[in-house]
């Protein structure tokens, strides 16, 4: 994510929620690119590193 807000010259922004037990991180980036407005986005679902099941 932070290669295409490079490439575009844009902010990376990021989002946390949690919803249903479930964290999670949103990274957004939104550039218009030879004039089209282009978003990329993804979700990570945040899980504990320690004390969580495997």
């Amino acid at each position: 994510m932070r290669r295409y807000a490079t490439f575009f010259k844009v902010r990376l922004r990021a989002f946390q929620g949690r919803e249903h037990g479930l964290a999670w991180v949103h990274l957004e980036v939104t550039a218009t690119y030879r004039g089209t407005r282009v978003t990329v986005w993804t979700r990570v679902d945040v899980r504990p590193v320690n004390g969580g099941a495997a």
